[in-house]
Order: C-alpha cells, then sequence, then structure tokens
C-alpha cells in the first residue's frame, strides 16, 4: 500500500463500519417487529448495505487494504439503541423518527466523503461513493415518505 493511498484506505474503513453497522441494525429490526410494512423496509435498506460493503470490501482490496467484518462496529450505536428501543416498546412513531436519523446521518458521511475527501480519492472511488450516496439517498426518501405517513395518521 502506498502513502497516498492511506485517506481513501481510511474513509473506506468508515463507510464500510457504517453499511455494516447499518446492514446488521436492519436484519435485526426486521426479525423483531412484526408489522410487515417494516420488515419490507428494514430488509431493503439491509440489502442496500449489503451491497455497498461489498463494493467497499473490493476497493479495500485493491488498495493493499485488508478488510475485518468482524471489527467493523463503528459509533452509531446510540442511534441503533434508539431503534431497538423503539421495537420493544413497539413504538412506530418513535421507530421511525430514529431511522430517519440514522439515515440522515448515513447519508451525510457520504455527502461529507464526497466534498472533503474527493480531492484524495481515484474517479473509480468517487464514482463509487457517489452511486452509494444516491443509494442512501433514495433510502433516506423511503423513510422520511413512511415516517411522514406514520406522523400524519397519529
Amino acid at each position: 500500500m502506498h502513502s497516498k493511498d492511506e485517506k481513501p484506505l481510511l474513509l473506506l474503513y468508515q463507510l464500510l463500519r457504517l453499511n455494516t453497522d447499518r446492514f446488521l441494525g436492519y436484519q435485526k429490526a426486521a426479525q423483531q417487529t412484526h408489522v410487515s410494512v417494516l420488515q419490507v423496509l428494514f430488509e431493503r435498506l439491509s440489502i442496500t448495505s449489503a451491497a455497498c460493503s461489498e463494493e467497499l470490501c473490493t476497493e479495500i482490496f485493491k488498495i493493499g487494504g485488508q478488510p475485518d467484518l468482524e471489527k467493523c462496529r463503528s459509533q452509531y450505536e446510540i442511534a441503533w439503541r434508539e431503534i431497538q428501543q423503539a421495537l420493544l416498546i413497539d413504538d412506530h412513531a418513535a421507530l421511525m423518527d430514529a431511522c430517519y436519523h440514522e439515515e440522515l446521518m448515513s447519508y451525510k458521511v457520504y455527502e461529507y466523503a464526497l466534498r472533503y475527501v474527493s480531492p484524495y480519492l481515484t474517479t473509480q472511488q468517487i464514482e463509487l461513493c457517489t452511486k452509494h450516496l444516491d443509494l442512501l439517498r433514495n433510502d433516506y426518501i423511503k423513510v422520511q415518505n413512511l415516517r411522514m405517513v406514520l406522523l400524519n395518521a397519529a
């Protein structure tokens, strides 16, 4: 690995941690809810992160890194605790609020990466991050729409 690959590698590890947490969190949430629309939503959100994780691992290998998914736990545990708590008390409004904030945070991490770290990234890495940003933006909109439906129904 070259020293020029250090910043991109650190970013790719951060994005991998984000997607690993997101995948595991939504998989667990899908198993814990009895509401079919939420199960479908959580499964779709986890599929997005599984695909992103796979692509990030490939890119990490290309620049000489070694992704370790077992160690890829991030700082997003507070958001996941809020999601778990809302599931436990079956509070759908609180659940969608927590998911909304998780999705916003995920989307913003990618947005930040493209804004501030892109000078250190290759064209291919920028394209990968842009693709992931678009996927996360779509997921964010799905969560936002369901959240608004639930808030308006209450």
